[in-house]
């Protein structure tokens, strides 16, 4: 195991009360795995990161070492030996 830097952007920072989380991964786990820690240590999380289905909500941009996750493989994304995870909540302009 080793320890993965999740940073929270914008209201999830707020809803979490901290800029980062650290979780505790495996380089065989997926970034679900990771999302999934992290929603265990701060349950408030939930509903801006997963839909009620258990499918990773789609208005949430999950970034691995720099490259949205929407491109990879998903949330079914192997973490390797990755450090850090941004989770991004939609954002709205105009």
């Amino acid at each position: 195991m080793s320890a993965m830097e999740i940073r929270l952007h914008a209201t999830l920072r707020q809803a979490a009360r901290a800029n980062a989380v650290r979780v505790e991964v495996r380089p065989d786990q997926t970034v679900g795995d990771a999302l999934r820690a992290l929603v265990a240590m701060h349950p408030a999380l939930a509903p801006s990161i997963w839909n009620a289905d258990g499918t990773l909500a789609g208005h949430v941009a999950v970034v691995l070492e720099g490259r949205d996750i929407r491109h990879l493989n998903g949330a079914g994304t192997p973490l390797g030996g990755a450090e850090k995870l941004d989770v991004f909540p939609p954002v709205g302009g105009g």
